[in-house]
């Protein structure tokens, strides 16, 4: 989160053709395309702490998230650089 946070400081100031990168809708897409990734990994990571807090069986929700929250830290971190 904090990636994200960083990289919307640096486009609101850099600029291009005359305006900050965060005016380009393109930009704007991939910003919230990577905070939706993000809301779906906690999501994720919610629905996986459930059943361990109930003392159900957890192994596939907690593989899962632990997989989609890998790659999907790897990717936004990968793209805010």
């Amino acid at each position: 989160m904090g990636v994200i946070e960083e990289t919307v400081e640096c486009v609101k100031t850099r600029k291009l053709f005359a305006h900050t990168l965060s005016f380009f809708q393109n930009t704007q897409f991939v910003f919230a395309q990577m905070q939706a990734s993000i809301d779906a990994t906690r999501l994720l990571i919610y629905r996986a702490a459930c059943p361990k807090n109930n003392h159900e069986p957890h192994s596939h929700p907690s593989t899962t998230a632990k997989l989609i929250a890998a790659q999907n830290a790897s990717d936004v971190t990968r793209r805010c650089l």
